[in-house]
């Protein structure tokens, strides 16, 4: 974030000509821990903010919470990142995560809109499934970004990480034709 706001303010670009989004409820040294309590959140949005050199973000993600009780996320720490957002430190709220029907869960149960979330791996050659919960979004004015549409590596030669839902038969065509590109010295 730090290399981020450095350039973004050498670009000289107007600050309202680009959209920044950050993450909360991951161990911001880059460990797996998880934390998403509201002090964990909002305490990492500021750090957020001075490493980026910047006085609000976009997008805050509660980051993969799949790792967490839905209910602490929807009942204390939406409601705590809401107060960012009214504080104008935040202009969306947003969730990121893994599994599809954890983000029902969290959106039913909490007073707070969701304004945005982060489906990774789920829309792309391997996994379709987001289309499935386009509808749920889409009916709450809910804004969804795909990320990984590559599905995280799935045609690079050491292939995607273990807990990519993908059929084997899928997985073992990307494994011969990232092994094909290789051998001919191309890379997928």
């Amino acid at each position: 974030e730090k290399s981020l706001g450095r350039a973004l303010v050498a670009s000289g670009h107007d600050r309202s000509s680009f959209l920044v989004a950050t993450k909360c409820g991951r161990d911001r040294a880059g460990g797996l821990a998880i934390d998403h309590s509201p002090d964990a959140c909002v305490a990492s949005l500021h750090a957020s903010l001075v490493d980026l050199g910047m006085d609000y973000v976009d997008i805050l993600y509660i980051h993969d919470i799949e790792f967490s009780d839905p209910r602490l996320i929807a009942e204390h720490t939406l409601p705590a990142l809401a107060e960012l957002k009214r504080q104008g430190l935040v202009r969306h709220l947003g969730l990121s995560g893994y599994p599809l029907e954890k983000f029902p869960a969290v959106i039913e149960r909490s007073a707070v809109e969701v304004d945005v979330i982060l489906s990774y791996a789920r829309l792309n050659l391997a996994d379709n499934t987001l289309l499935d919960m386009l509808p749920y979004f889409t009916n709450r004015g809910i804004a969804v970004v795909n990320g990984s549409p590559l599905g995280l590596g799935i045609l690079t030669p050491q292939g995607p990480p273990a807990w990519v839902s993908a059929p084997s038969a899928l997985l073992e065509a990307a494994e011969r034709a990232a092994q094909t590109a290789e051998a001919a010295d191309k890379g997928l």
